[in-house]
């Protein structure tokens, strides 16, 4: 929930930011960033559910252990005490305090049998990993450069994956939605023509080498990191690397993490990393004019 209320947040600049660098924008991105936002809202409750469920049920469960053996101790210290018939209320307090310390002692050796770990572990597999998606917009299947740099995928809705359904079917779509969200534990692209229409789902980016943009902007502002203060892994290098190799798209990432990234000609144009999105700021004018090129 902390992270879609933070793309809510943030949701003023993104639209900013879109309408600064792509001035024919018809709000396809929004849609999408709308989407996004969704997809993780719905992760994190079914998650949270759950989690409370293994929580509470760990938490009664060593509850009812405790009240036992503390039961249980303290009336071995009554019996050690060898005056059952002249018990004082003093001796009912010792022998409780005595209880409730030993218990809370044993308590905390067994309190792995209760396999809290394997049920959190459990709940994760159950909800496979966070959702991370590659949008790639305005791909055109006309153009070579496009299509040379995609790999593999789905053209096609195809009966093995029900999400499929999705291509050929435009974002703005209901129910479009609901499938696409429903992809958000699959890896690779889905690609979106300039009218907002799935072309292409779990493609491949390729030969998309990220090197090529140090080598442009070396002694430049161009970050060494590609603007990445937060790490990026394979995901975010394709998807940078793409925006750079065909730079008339634009490249929306959802990492694992719950960051949200936009690239643009091989540039970080936006991030929901607070400090990635101070640095954007400050060198903006910067990649803008590389932008506007």
């Amino acid at each position: 929930m902390k992270t879609s209320f933070k793309f809510i947040e943030k949701r003023p600049l993104f639209e900013k930011t879109i309408n600064l660098i792509n001035k024919d924008s018809t709000g396809l991105e929004l849609v999408i960033y709308d989407l996004i936002t969704k997809t993780r809202e719905e992760y994190s409750t079914d998650l949270r559910t759950d989690i409370n469920y293994i929580s509470n049920y760990v938490k009664t469960a060593l509850l009812d252990e405790t009240l036992k053996l503390s039961n249980r101790y303290a009336l071995e210290a009554l019996v050690n005490l060898n005056k059952v018939e002249n018990l004082t209320q003093d001796d009912f307090i010792y022998a409780m305090n005595i209880g409730k310390n030993k218990a809370l002692e044993k308590i905390r050796e067994i309190d792995e049998s209760y396999e809290t770990e394997s049920m959190f572990l459990e709940a994760i597999i159950k909800h496979g990993h966070a959702p991370a998606y590659i949008f790639v917009f305005e791909y055109d299947s006309s153009k070579d450069t496009h299509k040379s740099h995609s790999f593999g995928g789905l053209w096609q809705p195809n009966e093995q994956y029900e999400f499929s359904k999705a291509i050929k079917n435009n974002i703005k779509d209901n129910e479009t939605k609901k499938l696409i969200r429903a992809s958000s534990k699959e890896d690779n692209a889905v690609l979106i023509s300039s009218s907002g229409d799935v072309e292409g789902m779990l493609v491949q980016l390729v030969d998309v080498n990220p090197e090529k943009i140090k080598e442009k902007y070396a002694n430049t502002e161009y970050p060494a990191n590609m603007g990445l203060d937060a790490g990026g892994h394979s995901r975010h290098h394709s998807a940078i690397g793409y925006s750079f190799h065909v730079p008339d798209t634009t490249v929306i990432t959802l990492g694992e993490s719950g960051y949200l990234r936009m690239f643009k000609k091989g540039h970080l144009a936006f991030s929901s990393v607070n400090q990635e999105q101070v640095k954007i700021e400050q060198r903006w004018d910067f990649i803008k004019s590389e932008l506007d090129k």
